[in-house]
């Protein structure tokens, strides 16, 4: 279509030039370039081709503005729909770091050429590949791939469906792939940003920040780089660095939390919280039965194993919830977690034709 417009548009300015003359070339000048036109638009009939061409690209355009935008990926192997996929890395994809703005950025480049945009969610990084193989089986025309973990499943993807284009995030290609755009970012530029504002805004001094691990670089670079511009903005300050162990480091919301408040001040700590009861900055606290980080269910089950028949006492203390509704919601909670009891016979037994 745009090549039809491209023609016509010259066809039509082929028409202009022709009609335009030079005065100072003189009336014979004039006569012939006349002549000439005249001659050259009856042997090729510019003006039909020109008119032809503009009405077959206009017919073009309103097809495609009758057909609207792709909303679903039911057919996105026609070739008026477009289809773009992203894949997560571990964790959600609402996880307010890089999953979510990439999905972001992934809806708004659906919504602004008309497409449709769908995501999964990786659980486990062995499921990277079957994740991106349900959008190629799809025949999507665009897949996005987070995390430079998902580099390597990325690459091999690219080369097994050359017609579907891949842009991988924080991902680098030693060796260029025609239908794959690594993008990547100067995290430690990003980190020095945030620093350098802690480091103007902080009264105390003091600051800190809960990392994922440093096992990646881009958290690595990040980390260092929000050192380096907190102590460019105040020279006094004290950065303090946390990362998160290997396992689990992008999907542990709560272990962020629990560091952050610990880095408030010096009086919150695991083993010394000189703060009031109840309140949040404390480095942990008293809650609710079932509200906080105790494996219930895993005591009651292990009870159950080594063959323990006798009471179950269970302090309650909330200094954050009134014990009217409090106290009876933890006599429930433990209620029913007394009622998991080991099976008379094991699963398969129970469906023998002997018993």
């Amino acid at each position: 279509m745009h090549r039809k417009l491209l023609v016509a548009g010259f066809a039509a300015a082929a028409l202009v030039l022709a009609g335009c003359s030079s005065d100072s070339d003189g009336d014979a000048a004039e006569a012939t370039v006349e002549e000439t036109v005249e001659e050259t638009a009856e042997e090729t009939d510019i003006e039909d081709v020109a008119e032809e061409l503009q009405e077959e690209a206009a017919e073009e355009v309103a097809e495609e503005e009758a057909a609207g935008p792709t909303t679903d990926d039911s057919d996105c192997g026609a070739e008026e729909n477009i289809c773009i996929g992203l894949v997560t890395d571990t964790g959600k994809v609402d996880d307010k770091s890089f999953n979510q703005a990439a999905w972001e950025g992934t809806q708004l480049a659906a919504e602004q050429v008309g497409g449709f945009a769908k995501y999964i969610e990786t659980v486990d990084p062995k499921d990277y590949a079957n994740n991106i193989g349900q959008f190629a089986a799809a025949n999507y025309d665009t897949i996005v791939t987070v995390g430079f973990l998902m580099g390597e499943a990325t690459i091999e993807a690219a080369n097994e469906y050359p017609d579907i284009d891949f842009i991988g995030v924080d991902q680098f290609q030693g060796e260029a792939v025609p239908n794959l755009a690594g993008l990547v970012f100067r995290e430690d530029h990003a980190g020095y940003a945030a620093g350098y504002l802690a480091g103007l805004m902080t009264q105390t001094n003091k600051i800190g920040t809960a990392l994922g691990t440093d096992t990646v670089p881009p958290v690595k670079l990040f980390g260092e780089g929000f050192k380096a511009g907190a102590i460019a903005a105040n020279p006094e300050a004290e950065v303090t660095l946390v990362y998160h162990e290997p396992n689990n480091a992008f999907g542990d919301p709560e272990w962020g939390a629990a560091e952050s408040r610990k880095q408030l001040d010096g009086r919150n700590g695991r083993l010394g919280s000189h703060l009031p009861w109840a309140d949040p900055r404390r480095g942990w606290d008293f809650v609710s039965t079932g509200h906080g980080d105790v494996p219930w269910e895993s005591i009651f089950r292990m009870l159950n194993f080594i063959g323990y028949e006798h009471s179950m006492s269970v302090e309650w203390e909330d200094a954050g919830m009134d014990r009217l509704t409090g106290g009876p919601e933890a006599l429930e909670f433990v209620r029913k977690l007394t009622q998991i009891e080991p099976a008379e016979k094991a699963f398969d037994a129970a469906f023998s034709s002997k018993s």
